[in-house]
């Protein structure tokens, strides 16, 4: 299959993806392994999460484990190099939630503590400084958190007590407090309201307060504020329509949710129609994904997103070049279609700024398709894939 060209349409991914002279450039551990058969079984995961150019993982057990490129210690083994097949994070924290960003990391431990690894140029890590770290370090503060989000340079989560907290690179505003000054450790965001959840995308967050209202805030020069306008805020604005979102998701400049009747709905960038409403027009507002399908779940990626059938059966829309929509061709669909394989999900995670989906079966094995370039599919292999690869066990 081709690779990326250099002359890339996102604006993220030339930092994420790099041009290549040749696909066998980048440096990846293959494993000599692969062809045993008396490895150990492959991992059962209750989640996963696709990063940058590198997915992650959670077992039953509370253990973390991660694969793909590794450039920035975002696989928190505590090496740089790069993984075609799980490896288990470097700490004896158990965690309960996990998030992958571009080029880091954070989870959310048994004990509501959060961690990041992974690069930390604007201080995305929470951890006081602008260090890369190889392996988890505890965010700063006494903060308790149910749920985190790793986003590009930022990241953002939601505390025991409903408050939204985000911290690094704040320049248009994504860390909503008011300012545009970058925070090394959590900030409050300024909302006049709960937040249940809160998730940082490229350059603007979204929350979810309880009850389902949805609130927007930073960059918004494709609409991924959902404010009707295009311009930007330092604050949280609510989303406009009226929706009550049972679930919500955002990616690098576009956003997805369902409603508690379990129609999605999608807005922001569209270049390549992955907001699933059969054209490559941005959506200023909320814009219901085409067909009659209920989904349990929506989530968008860089340029492609999925959702979940409430039967979980998987969707996916958008850009293809890789095969990230899963439906064993490289055409992009401005349509939800079938990811191939009959397999049934509970949980599907496209990568928030790069081409690759995983997701964990109802049998909770982890599956992955679309680009392969640092073995971000974890199949021990760093062959794409236009339908889904079972993650293989570790090395």
């Amino acid at each position: 299959m081709t690779r990326i060209p250099c002359q890339i349409p996102l604006m993220l991914l030339a930092a994420v993806l790099g041009c290549h002279d040749s696909p066998t450039e980048p440096s990846v551990s293959t494993d000599a392994a692969v062809t045993s058969s008396a490895a150990a079984a492959p991992l059962s995961f209750r989640q996963v999460t696709s990063g940058g150019n590198h997915s992650c993982g959670l077992t039953f057990g509370n253990r973390a484990f991660c694969w793909g490129s590794n450039d920035n210690g975002e696989l928190g083994d505590g090496t740089r190099q790069s993984r075609s097949r799980p490896v288990l994070v470097a700490t004896s924290v158990r965690f309960i939630q996990l998030s992958a960003g571009t080029l880091h990391t954070c989870g959310v431990s048994s004990d509501n503590r959060v961690y990041c690894w992974g690069d930390n140029l604007e201080g995305k890590l929470g951890d006081g400084s602008t260090s890369d770290r190889l392996s988890p370090v505890v965010v700063r503060g006494d903060l308790l958190f149910q749920q985190v989000s790793a986003g590009d340079d930022h990241s953002c989560g939601a505390t025991l007590d409903d408050k939204g907290y985000c911290w690094g690179a704040n320049i248009l505003g994504q860390l909503g407090d008011g300012t545009t000054t970058r925070r090394l450790r959590p900030v409050a965001v300024a909302a006049n309201r709960p937040l249940r959840q809160v998730y940082a995308g490229g350059r603007h967050s979204c929350g979810r307060v309880p009850g389902g209202v949805a609130l927007c805030w930073g960059h918004n020069a494709n609409g991924q504020l959902g404010s009707g306008r295009r311009a930007g805020r330092l604050t949280p604005g609510v989303v406009r329509g009226q929706l009550r979102f049972r679930q919500l998701a955002v990616s690098f400049a576009s956003n997805c949710g369902t409603t508690l009747d379990n129609v999605a709905y999608c807005w922001g960038w569209n270049q390549y129609g992955q907001l699933g409403d059969g054209s490559t027009t941005d959506r200023l507002v909320p814009t219901r994904v085409a067909g009659e399908l209920q989904f349990s779940s929506v989530a968008p990626g860089g340029s492609t997103s999925c959702g979940l059938s409430i039967s979980g059966a998987a969707y996916c829309w958008g850009d293809n070049r890789f095969g990230q929509v899963g439906d064993g061709s490289t055409t992009d669909r401005l349509r939800p279609s079938p990811v191939s394989g009959g397999l049934v999900f509970k949980g599907v995670s496209p990568s928030v700024s790069s081409f690759q989906v995983c997701g964990v079966s109802t049998a909770s094995l982890g599956y992955c398709w679309g680009l392969n370039l640092y073995g971000e599919l974890g199949d021990g292999s760093t062959t794409d894939s236009s339908v889904p690869v079972a993650v293989r066990e570790p090395a």
